[in-house]
């Protein structure tokens, strides 16, 4: 092995283990933990907020993934974000942009960022907020986030429910099928209900399933793209550790 690579191995390392020494003090210390996603047209750069050290974090979105995570203070019911502007008497000024309302969540939680105007707010996104505390998103739940544009009914096996805007429908299934189940999606067509997108399905084990509903594709197709996420976000949390209230 060369010197170089050894190098840069041994930095990967070093970065690896720096993030996971900080993931266990987020654990260990009584903060809100929460990761983000951008959905819309926008590249929703320069969007900030204040951590639970009061410093100021600017988010890193990925067209594709979630953010890293991200802490602030346990007590917070509410998070507002902002921009720095240049304002009218040419100094940098902050711009409020976005707020998530953590109100009923304990302690860890999903933002969907959306390029719609917050119209309750007047601000330039919309921030959808989904439950991911110990015991709200775990093995066996099935979690819809639907941007498709379109009131669906959904097929899950054997269940059937509604599903509006934004994060909802969850199913938790105690016991866990082991075979794939149907998965359907079907919208209101002139009082009758047209199938837009069918396949089959299997939860993990070990771990909740977000369905992310989108628009067709293609302008003359009414197959929503649906995609699905497994996997582990935040870390587990050992007994007696993190906020209890």
């Amino acid at each position: 092995m060369s010197r170089l690579v050894l190098i840069a191995f041994l930095a990967i390392a070093n970065v690896g283990q720096a993030r996971a020494q900080d993931l266990e003090r987020l654990v260990e210390e009584d903060v809100f933990l929460f990761t983000a996603r951008a959905f819309g047209d926008d590249f929703f750069e320069g969007i900030r907020f204040q951590d639970d050290a009061r410093n100021e974090v600017e988010m890193d979105f990925d067209p594709y993934s979630r953010t890293r995570i991200y802490s602030i203070r346990s007590d917070q019911t509410e998070l507002s974000f902002f921009r720095w502007v240049m304002g009218p008497d040419g100094e940098a000024v902050q711009e409020t942009v976005a707020v998530a309302d953590l109100e009923d969540v304990e302690s860890r939680a999903l933002l969907a960022f959306l390029s719609i105007r917050d119209a309750e707010r007047n601000l330039p996104y919309t921030v959808l907020v989904a439950d991911e505390s110990p015991g709200a998103f775990e093995a066996g739940s099935l979690r819809f986030l639907n941007l498709s544009g379109s009131s669906l009914l959904a097929r899950v096996g054997d269940d059937t429910l509604p599903l509006g805007f934004g994060f909802g429908g969850d199913i938790r299934f105690e016991d866990i099928p082991s075979l794939k189940m149907p998965f359907e999606f079907a919208v209101r067509v002139s009082g009758a209900w047209k199938r837009i997108y069918s396949t089959n399905i299997s939860l993990h084990p070990e771990l909740g399933t977000l369905a992310i509903l989108r628009p067709p594709r293609d302008l003359d197709s009414t197959r929503i793209q649906v995609e699905l996420k497994q996997s582990r976000v935040f870390p587990e949390i050992p007994e007696g550790a993190g906020s209890e209230n």
